[in-house]
């Protein structure tokens, strides 16, 4: 009994990752604020969550702030293009709707389809910014790749995110922590796929996410 309640027991494990998805929740939200930061924002709360909740390496709070400041300028931009076609897809979305004809439900439904194609290339290509240093144009092209590569995994991304929307939505105090939620159990997703492409380390080499 006092093992369990020790602050090596599992009881003040669970209550530890317990806060540190909250303050990780939070700081996504917070930081998504300027909305040009979305995308800088979002690698950098994948990579905490990733490497300080999963793999229990490192601060939160200062992987975080690490990854976000690596990621920002490349961020920005990214982030403007992504706010773009979703501005873009959401008004045709609305438009095609109000007329209400088959024709525009059918145009309607095709820019469902890609919105959600483009909230999962958002989801792939914020995981790989937050590991890999490519380009803005090497990112798009190796996320597209990994979406269109690894269907069930995209999908089980959408039904996530999806979750996620409706959840916050209907109960908003859920943005405390079921973003950190949602955002681990992608991770698990998503780094089995990485696995599949990122060279195994030399003998002796030791990297968190290989752990």
């Amino acid at each position: 009994m006092n093992s369990f309640f020790s602050t090596e027991g599992p009881l003040i494990s669970f209550l530890d990752k317990c806060g540190r998805i909250i303050l990780l929740s939070l700081l996504w939200v917070i930081c998504c604020i300027p909305l040009v930061t979305v995308s800088s924002s979002s690698s950098a709360f994948y990579y905490g969550i990733t490497k300080t909740i999963r793999h229990e390496r490192s601060s939160s709070g200062k992987e975080f702030f690490r990854c976000l400041k690596r990621c920002f300028k490349q961020g920005i931009i990214s982030s403007l293009g992504f706010l773009i076609l979703t501005a873009v897809l959401v008004v045709d979305i609305i438009v095609w709707y109000g007329k209400s004809t088959k024709t525009s439900l059918m145009y309607m439904n095709l820019c469902i389809v890609f919105l959600l194609g483009l909230i999962a290339l958002c989801c792939y290509f914020f995981a790989v910014q937050s590991r890999f240093k490519y380009s803005i144009k090497e990112l798009l092209k190796f996320s597209a790749f990994l979406m269109f590569k690894h269907l069930p995994t995209t999908v089980l991304i959408i039904v996530i995110v999806a979750v996620l929307v409706y959840a916050i939505v209907v109960f908003p105090y859920f943005l405390l922590f079921l973003p950190g939620l949602a955002c681990m159990t992608i991770s698990y997703f998503m780094e089995n796929v990485f696995k599949k492409y990122i060279p195994k380390p030399e003998e002796g080499e030791e990297v968190w996410y290989d752990e």
